[in-house]
């Protein structure tokens, strides 16, 4: 698991919006850069800059 560093707002639809403070779990890394992030209470998933958690 992770918490959001920063706020994060996605630029494309397979990319997940990040408020700082939040807490998602970490799937696994997707590219340079880019993890696979769900959220902890609604199973919505997407990337997320690495660097923001």
């Amino acid at each position: 698991r992770a918490i959001a560093l920063f706020d994060f707002e996605p630029e494309n639809d397979n990319e997940y919006r990040l408020t700082a403070g939040h807490m998602v779990w970490i799937s696994y890394r997707h590219g340079q850069g880019w993890l696979v992030a769900e959220d902890a209470i609604t199973g919505d998933t997407g990337l997320v800059p690495e660097e923001y958690v």
